[in-house]
């Protein structure tokens, strides 16, 4: 009883929507279709219809602004069990005696439809707005918030490559807007041409474009040179690039790249290389995307030299960008047995304040290793952890064997505790490392110190270990006297 009194008053404050409703269908994700007789009663009302009811009642009043409808219709999106009923509240206020949508309303529909890709209902309600006007329409001019409800449309088909739908809606807007269709509009749509493969449809509306004088931009441009590159059309491309300089459009780093990907692809690796130094000279900075591009080709052409060499001279423009991860070049110039041309880059690099990551110096520390120079790596290894890159667990430890197995535990001993100070701890495997260097040369008391450490650090579990690593040392200690007399 208590339930039918609270849908009883709901009806009585919206009379209207409960009529509405019962021959309004419901929304497809649902199915509480309601049926039953034309007028609906409380008792025929579903669960969900019920709340809805109450739901507006507490949020609505009996004549509200579309500034209130647009509030609620917000709040229902954020409600996941009454959001599917939003176009059925913004018909039921499109039939309520003095009210009528405006370009607030119009819009927020739109776009939900559009998220939920629901084009018949879109299509519909885009009649609606030609049909009805939104009332901030001025005499003969057009709501200038209808190029964006067009544009949200168009953008919803394009989406999902419904592009001659998207057409349609284009020179839909093109009658109903004042002047010309924005720009906006116009990429969204050659976008989706290209993307669809239709070159020579972008072609043509690009013309269209000019022909009704919208003014292409630097986003209409790299569509296009885009499309051409895509289709192999390189001629045409930089023919592209050529008229947008011609119309006093400056290209942008997105330009240049997808032309210099499109060389790469047809394995013109210098020319791309010379459209760099252009793009420099033309006062666009080179992105991280830029130098991929180039390093992908050189280096699968086996040219890791040549990319090593204008790394560094574009780094000596101090035209390489924060963060860029030349690790590819290092790995393939330790592949290819060019260790030392490695340590040259990675070193140069970072005097001119590029920083390697901790992947690129773990490469180079494996192909120092493979050759035995562990003086080198031991250099690398200190110079990394004055930077605070920290190398990992495995790769510390065979720069600290190595240096030990060449005779230099006191220099390993002294990296170990500088990784202390930086905050990497020494496993039970560093401390053997040191401890089995220290006895190869004879250095009983340092030694003794790894010994006590190991102990205070709880690496020494038994008695067992503890005679026994005690035994090496004094056989090492006998050796060392006898070198002494």
């Amino acid at each position: 009883m208590r339930t039918s009194r609270v849908v009883t008053d709901s009806c009585n404050y919206f009379p209207s929507f409960c009529k509405f409703s019962s021959s309004f269908p419901a929304p497809k994700c649902s199915s509480l279709r309601p049926s039953g007789p034309s007028l609906l009663s409380p008792t025929h009302l579903s669960k969900p219809q019920n709340s809805l009811l109450l739901f507006l009642r507490s949020h609505l009043k009996p004549y509200f602004t579309t500034s209130d409808l647009l509030r609620v219709l917000k709040k229902m999106h954020f409600n996941p069990h009454l959001a599917h009923f939003d176009l059925q509240v913004f018909y039921w206020a499109t039939n309520k005696e003095g009210f009528r949508h405006d370009h607030t309303t119009y819009e927020w529909i739109i776009r939900s439809l559009a998220l939920r890709y629901q084009f018949p209902e879109m299509q519909k309600v885009l009649d609606d707005i030609a049909a009805s006007p939104c009332p901030c329409s001025e005499g003969i001019f057009s709501c200038p918030r209808l190029e964006a409800i067009y544009i949200a449309v168009i953008n919803s088909y394009c989406r999902v490559s419904r592009v001659n739908e998207a057409m349609v809606v284009f020179e839909k807007m093109c009658k109903f807007i004042d002047g010309k269709p924005p720009v906006v509009a116009c990429n969204i749509l050659l976008s989706a041409l290209v993307k669809t493969g239709r070159i020579e449809s972008a072609k043509g509306f690009y013309d269209r474009m000019l022909r009704i004088r919208v003014f292409p931009d630097v986003y209409t441009f790299n569509i296009l040179i885009n499309g051409l590159c895509r289709a192999g059309d390189l001629g045409s491309a930089f023919g592209v690039l050529r008229e947008m300089r011609s119309r006093g459009c400056k290209a942008n780093v997105v330009s240049y790249n997808t032309l210099i990907r499109g060389l790469c692809g047809q394995k013109k690796v210098e020319q791309g290389i010379e459209l760099s130094y252009e793009m420099l000279a033309a006062g666009c900075m080179p992105s991280i995307a830029t130098y991929e591009i180039l390093f992908e080709r050189l280096i699968s052409q086996g040219k890791a030299a040549t990319a090593v060499g204008m790394l560094m001279d574009f780094a000596g423009r101090g035209a390489v960008p924060p963060g860029l991860d030349y690790f590819n070049l290092v790995a393939a110039l330790c592949r290819a047995g060019e260790v030392g041309s490695a340590m040259e880059l990675v070193n140069g690099m970072w005097d001119k304040g590029y920083v390697p990551n901790v992947v690129s110096c773990t490469t180079l520390l494996d192909g120092l290793g493979r050759e035995g120079n562990w003086e080198e790596a031991a250099g690398l290894m200190s110079k990394m952890l004055d930077h605070d890159i920290l190398p990992d667990t495995v790769t510390y430890n065979l720069v600290l064997e190595g240096m030990c197995n060449k005779g230099r535990a006191v220099e390993a001993e002294r990296i170990r505790l500088l990784a202390i100070r930086k905050r990497l701890d020494s496993d039970a495997v560093t401390y053997n490392i040191i401890f089995d260097g220290f006895c190869k040369e004879g250095r009983v008391e340092e030694g003794v110190r790894v010994v006590d450490e190991m102990l205070d650090k709880d690496f020494i579990h038994d008695l067992r270990v503890y005679n026994r690593l005690m035994a090496r040392l004094n056989k090492a200690r006998k050796p060392a006297e006898h070198n002494q007399s």
